[in-house]
């Protein structure tokens, strides 16, 4: 029976193809493998280390970092205002396109940040007093 640092081995060995080329692990690839692992009898916190320690040493994204991330980046680009400007609004999609490396297209990181901003009640600079602008309403919703 093979020991457990073998288990872990081989765990990372199938990590490490599933990233392949990219340098960005989707929810639903970070999901397979921790079902994966659990299947192969290891511990789901083991599991998750040898996932972040593999996207570490690749120098890969995890989307759940970047959630993390950017929901810690649009808290302080809000602060205690409860409003963001376009400006602000434009810097924070384009930075969930790099934390991801691009992988997140400019279309999908604007509709994860707005997505954000209505999910914590989060408003656009003016839109108490003039309404939604036309551009927030056009960004489409997941």
């Amino acid at each position: 029976m093979p020991s457990q640092d073998e288990i872990d081995e081989k765990f990372k060995d199938h990590i490490r193809l599933r990233l392949g080329a990219d340098r960005f692990l989707t929810r639903a690839q970070e999901k397979a493998l921790l079902l994966e692992a659990i299947d192969c009898d290891i511990a789901l916190d083991e599991a998750r280390r040898l996932i972040e320690s593999v996207a570490g040493g690749r120098k890969a994204s995890l989307e759940s970092e970047v959630d993390t991330v950017m929901h810690a980046l649009m808290t302080t680009l809000v602060r205690d205002r409860g409003w963001i400007s376009r400006t602000k609004f434009e810097t924070a999609a384009a930075a969930c396109q790099r934390l991801s490396q691009g992988k997140i297209g400019d279309r999908a990181a604007k509709a994860r940040v707005k997505r954000m901003m209505i999910e914590n009640g989060w408003q656009i600079r003016g839109a108490v007093v003039f309404g939604q602008p036309k551009w927030f309403r056009d960004v489409a919703e997941d």
